[in-house]
């Protein structure tokens, strides 16, 4: 663990030795309930005579979806939202006690380094344990290589929201479209699409996201002055 205590990095491999073998990965989604489950493009609006983009609405598909298509799709992203558990976190943080510093550990003794890294790991634990396995590993390969020094919690989160937030979008989704299938062709009520409102603040989390994929400032202040005009209190920015 770089320059730091070698028995902090030890005590981390010794719980990774510990945890139970990885699940299989995810399993793929069907091609067709894949595209119905995208998010929509981005279309341009005019607003006071300027031409913004807004997020699109989001519908149910007009293709067809076979039933055993539905059901494989629900199978894959439960497993793809399955927490990896607070007795694995420590495997999926293997890599950064191998790769970076702990700058806290520095100076301190063996015994009392791996102490502090009993204590670390036990908050680690229950923070990130219901975060799905291969998004935490994901997240952490990143750190790895963007940081010398242990991430914070902070900056682990800040790559693990983007696709965590994208995957539990595609699994009301996919709820939604399941419940119109089930119901007689003559029963469905015409599709409402969620409020405009909803869709902005979800994607200002993700424009105010320092490190995220979606970062973008300026769509954020947009999308903040969207929110304003519909009366809607938007949260602060994150620091």
């Amino acid at each position: 663990m770089g320059n730091a205590s070698p028995s902090a990095g030890k005590a981390l491999a010794r719980r990774n030795d510990a945890a139970p073998q990885p699940k299989t990965r995810p399993s793929s989604l069907p091609d067709s309930v894949a595209r119905a489950l995208a998010d929509p493009p981005e279309v341009t609006v005019e607003r006071n005579g300027v031409m913004v983009p807004m997020p699109g609405a989001w519908e149910p598909p007009s293709w067809p979806i076979f039933p055993e298509h539905l059901s494989t799709a629900r199978e894959a992203l439960d497993a793809m939202l399955a927490p990896i558990g607070v007795e694995n976190v420590w495997e999926a943080l293997t890599s950064l006690a191998l790769t970076t510093k702990v700058a806290a550990t520095e100076g301190m003794s063996n015994e009392t380094a791996a102490r502090y890294m009993r204590e670390v790991g036990v908050e680690y634990a229950r923070h990130l344990g219901a975060v799905p396995r291969d998004i935490l590993k994901a997240a952490t390969d990143a750190c790895a290589i963007e940081s010398e020094f242990w991430p914070t919690l902070a900056e682990l989160f800040r790559h693990i929201k983007p696709e965590l937030e994208k995957r539990r979008r595609m699994s009301e989704r996919l709820d939604a479209i399941i419940k119109r299938a089930a119901q007689p062709a003559a029963a469905r009520k015409p599709f409402e699409p969620e409020p405009e409102h909803v869709r902005l603040l979800h994607l200002l989390k993700l424009y105010e996201t320092p490190g995220g994929m979606l970062y973008s400032p300026a769509k954020a202040e947009k999308t903040r002055a969207r929110l304003r005009e519909l009366g809607v209190d938007a949260p602060e920015a994150p620091q």
